[in-house]
């Protein structure tokens, strides 16, 4: 999905479609956040070690959650609009 969007500038998702420019941020946050999660969930639990720049990478995943959940809300708006 967030591979779509930055690629083809389409965001497609269960509230409904975002074409453009905000479709490739979306996709760009959502593409760093799930990268910088996995750093995180393998380097502490896989590896038990603190990693380094683990509070930035911590921000990155926090913001790529915000923006999901953000997304989520506005869905609910979209929806009525079909």
């Amino acid at each position: 999905m967030f591979i779509w969007a930055v690629w083809k500038n389409d965001f497609i998702f269960h509230g409904g479609r975002i074409r453009g420019k905000l479709a490739r941020v979306i996709g760009i946050i959502g593409l760093i956040g799930m990268t910088a999660g996995t750093y995180l969930l393998v380097s502490i639990f896989i590896f038990k070690t603190t990693p380094p720049f683990a509070p930035f990478a911590g921000l990155l995943f926090g913001l790529t959650l915000v923006m999901v959940l953000v997304m989520r809300f506005l869905s609910i708006f979209m929806w009525h609009q079909k």
